[in-house]
Parts: structure tokens; sequence; C-alpha cells
């Protein structure tokens, strides 16, 4: 009995043993699977981080907020992140998940660009080459219309083969309006009813034109800033004709602009802006004509009823019709092109109105027997408005993903 007693004790302590043996092996197998699929799960997040980075840079370079380093060595890399970059602090971006961007030149005009992103142990690796493409420096506006998101054209419409539709490889700035000029000599309210010369810089509450109006700037910058300015029906400010100096006419205008006549001429186009900081539409409209720059904060700009305009248009507007031209309107001229710029709006071309020059816009509305011809014979300075000379465009392609 004591022996069967012993041999039953064996065997189940065997049994036991066994038992113990399997669950062990389930649990530390469960526990393997566990940490792969834990494993996986930090590859896949740490992938997708990687990407974020990426394509965080190729966007940076495309639109201006990220440049290639000048110097490098080759095969020598440059941090992107977790370095400093202008417009986006390491936090904004550390906000994607713990990574690191480089740059390395690879060759002249060639680069690598690659983005690590790291969760826990889990390393992933993607990266793009990059092609430089440079641009001529002697482009002054674009080389084409060029509309960031939307053209839509009208059956009648004439024009607009040379529209480039989307972004990649082309920025749009918006429009750099300075500030508006203080400590100038306060001159209270100028009412024009006779021939009027203003030959120095100065602050009016306001200027109302209801007679011809003369602006004389030599060989210096005159400045006038007003409050409200109007130009009546039939009635001219202008630069005197007679005044063979390099000086430009700048207008500040800081509430509202009213135009029933005449700004400016054609052979003094490249000497007068009007820079207008208020909120409320600036209306050219009724056989009116402007001769000059002409750019607004968040205005919208609207040209009407056979209105002529021989200067560049430029708005932060975003409006869906920021700049609208309508009616018979000519804007710019066949041996003298305008930019027409709305890089948060929308340009309309409405109504047998005529455009020559190059429109730059988020969208373009070409409307009923309205035409746009191509002219990038622009001889106004856009600078330091906006800037599109020079620099370089890329391409991206080869991309690779690394364990």
């Amino acid at each position: 009995m004591a022996s069967q007693r012993g041999s039953a004790l064996v065997l189940v302590l065997m049994t036991v043993a066994a038992l113990l043996i399997v669950g062990v092996s389930l649990v530390s197998a469960s526990t393997v699977e566990f940490r792969s699929a834990i494993n996986q799960s930090h590859s896949t997040q740490a992938f997708y981080v990687a990407e974020a980075g990426l394509n965080w840079a190729r966007r940076g370079l495309v639109q201006g907020t990220l440049t290639l380093p000048a110097g490098l060595s080759l095969n020598q890399p440059h941090f992107f992140h977790p370095n400093p970059v202008a417009g986006l602090t390491n936090a904004n971006l550390a906000a994607i998940g713990v990574h690191e961007i480089t740059v390395t030149r690879i060759a002249v005009g060639r680069w690598e660009l690659r983005s690590t992103g790291l969760q826990h142990q889990a390393r992933r690796t993607v990266s793009w080459q990059i092609t430089e493409l440079p641009l001529a420096s002697n482009l002054s506006v674009p080389e084409r219309h060029r509309i960031r998101d939307n053209f839509h054209r009208h059956s009648h419409f004439t024009g607009g083969e040379d529209v480039i539709k989307g972004s990649a490889g082309f920025t749009f700035p918006a429009v750099n309006l300075p500030p508006v000029p203080t400590g100038l000599s306060d001159r209270g309210d100028l009412t024009v009813n006779n021939a009027t010369v203003i030959t120095a810089s100065g602050h009016y509450r306001s200027i109302t034109v209801s007679g011809p109006l003369t602006i004389s700037p030599r060989d210096t910058d005159l400045v006038i800033v007003v409050n409200t300015l109007e130009v009546r029906g039939d009635r001219s400010i202008e630069i005197d004709r007679s005044d063979t100096g390099t000086g430009r006419v700048i207008i500040h205008v800081i509430n509202s602009i009213t135009l029933d006549g005449t700004i400016g001429s054609q052979d003094t186009v490249n000497r007068l802006q009007v820079l207008h900081h208020g909120s409320s539409d600036v209306n050219i409209r009724s056989r009116s004509t402007f001769h000059g720059s002409l750019l607004t904060n968040n205005a919208s700009i609207r040209i009407d009823n056979s209105a002529g305009v021989s200067g560049n248009l430029l708005t932060n507007s975003t409006e869906t019709d920021a700049i609208r031209i309508r009616n018979y309107a000519i804007v710019g001229t066949a041996t003298q092109g305008v930019l027409i710029y709305a890089p948060r709006g929308s340009v309309e071309i409405d109504n047998r109105s005529n455009v020559f020059g190059v429109v730059v816009a988020r969208n373009l509305n070409g409307g009923n027997h309205a035409t746009l011809t191509l002219n990038r014979n622009i001889n106004t300075p856009l600078a330091p408005f906006i800037s599109f000379g020079g620099g370089v465009t890329y391409t991206f392609s080869d991309w690779n993903v690394r364990r």
C-alpha cells in the first residue's frame, strides 16, 4: 500500500510538473507574441512619425520656410530638426512624435532628405532624393499665371492657356504693406477747387479733389498720409509731368478711397504707389482711371464700368472676388502688362473686360466674353512688397523606407 501511495504521489508530481511546464510555455509564448505585437505597433508608429516629418520638411522647402544649407560638404548631414527652424518651434514639430530630420548633399544640385521616427525602441527612416532646379535670376514676376487652387473658365472666356494650377514649386507670399509713417507735418484738411501743387510730404485728415491737383516729388520720395481720399468726377491727381526727377509719390490711405476721376498718368506709372490700410473696398469705376501701384491690406479692389488701370493691383483680401474686373474695364495694355496679385483670395475677370499682364491668385474666374492676355512686360517695382525673383524650386523622388 505504501509503495502504491508513493507511486501515486510521483505520478501526481510528474503531472503537476508537466502542466506547469505547459503553462509556463503558454505564458512565455503569449508574452513573446504580445511583445512582438507591441514592437510592431511601435514600428508602425515610428514609420508614420518619420513620414510626417518628411512631409513637413518637403512642404517647408516648397513654401520657402526651409532652405537647403549653402556651402555644405558632400555627405555632410545638416539637421533641420531637432535644431530650431524658423516659423515652427521644436515643441510644435515634436508634437507629431520624436524624430530627427536631416538633409545631406550627395552631388551637385542633389540632396537626400531623411526623416527618422523613434517610438520606444523602434526606429524607422524614410527619405527622398531632392533635385534643385535653378530659376532664372532675372525673374521679377512669374513666367505664367499662377493659381493656387481652381481656374473656372466661362465658355466665352478668351485666354488662360498659360494658367498653371497648384502651388508645387511656387510660393504665394503675402503683400508686405509697410506701416503708416509717423512724424509727418500736420496739414489738416485739403479741398482742391483750383489748380493746386503739393511739393512736400505731410499728414492730411482728408483730401477732396474737385479741381486739378499736381504732386511734384523731384529727386526724393514724397510721402502723403491721409485718412480719407476722394477724387471727384472728371478731376485728377497727377505727378508733375515737367518733373524729371527720380522721386516717387507714396500715398498712405488710412480709412477710405473714393475714386470717380483720375489718379496718375501712364508716363509716370512707376512713380506712384497708393497703399490702402483700411478695410473698405477700393472702387475704380464709371470711366475712372488709375495709373500706379495700388496695394491694400485686407480690402478688396473693384474695377468696373469701363474703368482703366495701368498699374499693379495687389491685395491680401480673402474674398471670393478680392480683385474684380468687370463690364468693359481694361487693366494693362498690349505693350505694358500689370501684376494682378491676390494670394489669399480670388480674381474675377468678367463681361467683356480685358486684362494684360500676369495673374497670381488663390482662384481665377474667367467670365463672359472677357479676355486675359499674358504680358510679362512689367516695369513697376514690386520690392519690398513681394519678391518672386531668383531662387530654386525642387523635385522629389526615390522614396525609400529603412528599418
